[in-house]
């Protein structure tokens, strides 16, 4: 099983392998995806340490009800899953979706540290989602990030019409000083 990263050693985001190949049409995945689903992850780490696709191409149709490795493992919160796969060259922005918006609807905080390890646009998330996670720490890491949360007005429309989101008040709080979009 040379060539592959084995997630059980830690290894360090982000990933410094060569671009994995990229299967050509949705059939070739289908092995992957099915061991996937049924929890088999011996099954899906023999795949991953042969060195075959774990995405489809881009340019490559795809049915609207397509699923992915990544998009799979955020569903069942596999955590493991999604870690292997991001170690071992699975590229977060070949997602037909927002990864991120994904997790952040899950409200899976780990699984979204684990994405923004390994390489997850903090830009590509739906700021909507962002503010209204309710969650200060969630704020601040897009922030450090250097998301910008005032963008298109979204933290002034996320204050003004819910009163509810007090982390975000804190948050805003805490932050008028440093930036004078805020206030």
């Amino acid at each position: 099983m040379a060539g592959w990263n084995d997630p059980r050693v830690n290894p360090v985001p982000p990933c410094t392998r060569p671009p994995r190949a990229l299967a050509k049409d949705e059939p070739e995945l289908t092995p992957l995806l099915a061991a996937c689903k049924r929890g088999r992850f011996y099954e899906v780490e023999a795949w991953v340490a042969s060195g075959r696709p774990l995405q489809l191409d881009p340019g490559a149709s795809r049915s609207r009800k397509a699923e992915t490795l990544l998009g799979i493992a955020i569903e069942t919160g596999a955590y493991d899953l999604a870690r292997l796969a991001l170690c071992n060259g699975y590229r977060v922005d070949l997602e037909p979706t927002s990864a991120l918006d994904s997790v952040l609807l899950r409200r899976d905080w780990d699984m979204l540290e684990l994405l923004l390890q390994w390489g997850a646009a903090p830009a590509s998330a739906d700021l909507s989602l962002i503010l209204g996670s309710f969650d200060r720490g969630v704020f601040e890491r897009f922030w450090m990030a250097g998301v910008d949360l005032t963008a298109g007005d979204a933290m002034a429309h996320e204050l003004s019409h819910s009163g509810r989101n007090r982390p975000l008040f804190g948050f805003a709080r805490a932050h008028r000083e440093e930036d004078a979009r805020i206030p």
